[in-house]
């Protein structure tokens, strides 16, 4: 990816309410001609980007917890869960670093379901996959269902050479997909090409697993239609996400920018529609 002169670090990720478009289409306007310059030399890192493999485990035997008596009873399992020293095996590779617990008491069983969500990777956000476990816990406080998908411990990645300046810089001229509706019905999928005054907003720095199933260090970038390129086409897409008057600020999608190598990875909606 071609980096050029850079953009000015805006504001943090907007996300809004999603919309459905409605059945009126007509063809695209061509999106305006970008110039383009390298301005920034290509980093280099041995070894990157890295395989990793997700790991997928079951309860393997009930399992006993030695809840602490402090706080609540789901505050106790949590801790018991998640804790340095006597979490259960399945558990022992997730990273918990900013991990969240919730239970739901369930009377007919009388067990506690518990439902474990741990965001974060290696001291950064991971966008993808989801790190998640599902514990039922009963009243004996013993494990008698667990099942938890999450990225086991210990990957390394070079830190990053592109800032968030960089990364901004390099997005225009960048194409961004979008997939057309009528009346909530999937279409085809469409190619913009993201144009030097749209509203480009580079956000938190933080982990991805590509569709190779390799880690990678990336950019959360949120991408946002100036209103002179907005078409009747990409309303009646899955890039538009508005919930107001206007279109201003409400149709694009977020982009995953390789803070390494400067490529786009991945894209999703700024929200769902229909």
């Amino acid at each position: 990816m071609s980096l050029r002169a850079s953009l000015p670090l805006l504001s943090p990720i907007v996300l809004l309410v999603a919309a459905c478009g409605d059945s009126t289409s007509s063809s695209p306007d061509a999106p305006p001609a970008i110039d383009a310059a390298i301005d920034a030399p290509v980093c280099e890192a041995t070894g990157y980007p890295m395989p990793i493999r997700a790991t997928s485990v079951d309860l393997g035997a009930p399992t006993h917890l030695t809840l602490d008596g402090q706080g609540g009873r789901c505050e106790q399992i949590g801790r018991a869960l998640l804790g340095a020293t006597g979490r259960p095996a399945e558990l022992a590779q997730l990273d918990a670093d900013g991990a969240t617990v919730s239970c739901t008491h369930d009377d007919v069983l009388n067990r506690e379901i518990v439902r474990v969500r741990a965001p974060n990777y290696g001291g950064l956000p991971l966008f993808g996959p989801v790190q998640d476990a599902l514990v039922h816990v009963d009243a004996t406080d013993t494990i008698v269902f667990l099942h938890a998908d999450y990225l086991p411990v210990g990957a390394t990645v070079a830190a990053a050479c592109l800032d968030a300046p960089a990364v901004g810089a390099g997005v225009p001229g960048e194409a961004m997909s979008y997939q057309r509706f009528n009346l909530c019905v999937p279409g085809p999928t469409e190619r913009y090409t993201i144009a030097s005054d749209d509203v480009i907003e580079v956000g938190a720095e933080g982990f991805l697993v590509d569709g190779d199933g390799d880690l990678r260090r990336v950019r959360a970038v949120d991408v946002y239609l100036a209103p002179g390129h907005v078409t009747t086409e990409i309303t009646n897409s899955d890039a538009f996400c508005c919930s107001g008057a206007t279109t201003d600020h409400c149709i694009g999608q977020r982009l995953f920018v390789d803070v390494i190598t400067g490529d786009v990875i991945s894209q999703e909606p700024h929200c769902h529609t229909c």
